[in-house]
């Protein structure tokens, strides 16, 4: 498990440093920063140790963290230390170092969108220089340790090997820290990643304009010529030359940017959907039932978008009438109860796949005779009996921990 805690602090600290750092406007001095980030990953990670061995010596690396602040005189460096600083201790109080079950595939990706989110703010506001120099180092971190924590994650039980792989690729993702601390590393990889971007905006832009001319707009918009096209890949993209027009040219600009940048983000939700059907085709596709089974949610994020949609998923989960919401119910509360004995469960998760996980730690008779049930009630039209509930609840009742290994 401390593999696991180590691997959760570098990703969620290389994320946290990232994006306070660009927000903030300090990173002038990377050096600073990467003290910065290493003195408290050393710190948070000590804390959680000794919070494990039940001593109150925990306190101790959380008063320490405050000593940088003592030594800075930017009032950014020092809200910065602040910000960390309380989200350390909230982040050990509360067991948040614990949590690498929760979904760790899904905090990736949404970490991948927010910085991509900034990364286009940046790319349009000719504020490339700054990405560049405070967040796209730790982004690197952060995506390199994630996606080691959430291959780590799917397996309840470390062997030593595992553990061997842990080690070493955390000493590599801090390596990476070292090496992307050399500017002209860090110059070479973003100018890649601009060349990228740049060359999809530009297509992106020649397609609408081939639209346009195809449906016989010409005398709606200048003419556009591609060998005008220029750009600086460190103070942002210039299209000042792109249309050649002396009337609206500085509208159109911003019209056409504004469609590249609709049809960019556009492009990228259709693939990760795409992906995410295929994901789910492959999951379901494993599972040994002659029955579609899908995934299962502790709680979806989805009903927050209606009311009533949220205060009837309440209802059904808090107060349950029908004998099938009864079941869901407290197979609900059989998932949480999995989650409590540090079980990783993902979205994809299907109730095959949870049992497949629990069984080292529940009794197997048990989850399967729950499962049974369960599966009567989502997936046929059958009639649901209070005995059917009467059972599943005697079931849920037997559920005690009966761990087989060393988690």
């Amino acid at each position: 498990m401390k593999e696991r805690y180590f691997l959760k602090i570098l990703s969620k600290y290389s994320f946290l440093f990232g994006i306070s750092n660009y927000l903030i406007f300090t990173g002038n001095n990377f050096v600073l920063s990467l003290l910065l980030f290493l003195w408290f990953i050393l710190l948070v990670f000590t804390s959680c140790l000794l919070k494990d061995k039940k001593t109150n010596f925990f306190i101790l690396p959380l008063v320490l963290m405050c000593i940088p602040a003592l030594f800075m005189t930017k009032i950014n460096d020092i809200i910065l230390v602040a910000i960390i600083s309380i989200f350390s201790i909230v982040f050990i109080l509360k067991d948040r170092y614990k949590a690498i079950y929760y979904s760790s595939k899904t905090r990736l990706s949404k970490g991948i969108f927010v910085v991509f989110i900034i990364f286009l703010f940046s790319h349009f506001a000719y504020d490339i220089t700054r990405f560049e120099n405070v967040l796209l180092p730790y982004f690197l971190v952060y995506l390199v340790s994630s996606i080691i924590l959430a291959k780590n994650t799917r397996n309840t039980v470390l062997t030593n090997k595992n553990r061997i792989i842990n080690i070493v690729s955390s000493l590599c993702v801090l390596s990476i820290v070292f090496i992307l601390s050399i500017n002209s590393v860090r110059k070479t990889l973003f100018l890649m990643i601009s060349k990228f971007i740049s060359l999809l905006e530009y297509l992106l832009i020649y397609i609408v304009l081939l639209i346009l001319k195809l449906l016989h707009l010409d005398k709606f918009y200048p003419k556009f010529d591609s060998k005008t096209y220029k750009a600086d890949y460190h103070t942002g993209f210039k299209h000042n030359k792109i249309i050649q027009n002396h009337h609206n040219t500085v509208i159109f600009n911003y019209i056409l940017l504004t469609i590249a940048i609709i049809l960019i983000i556009f492009l990228i939700i259709k693939i990760i959907k795409i992906i995410k059907n295929l994901q789910k085709n492959h999951i379901l596709s494993n599972s040994p039932e002659e029955y579609i089974e899908t995934s299962e949610f502790i709680f979806n994020l989805d009903i927050l978008k209606h009311k009533n949609n949220l205060i009837n998923t309440l209802k059904k989960n808090i107060f349950p009438k029908n004998n099938r919401n009864k079941i869901r119910h407290y197979y609900y509360k059989y998932m949480k109860k999995c989650i409590k004995e540090n079980i990783c469960l993902n979205k994809s998760d299907t109730s095959y796949d949870i049992n497949k996980k629990s069984k080292n730690i529940f009794d197997l008779n048990v989850i399967d005779s729950m499962r049974k049930i369960y599966i009567k009630i989502r997936y046929t039209n059958s009639a649901v009996t209070d005995t059917d509930v009467a059972k599943f609840i005697d079931q849920y009742n037997k559920l005690h921990v009966n761990r087989k290994s060393n988690n």
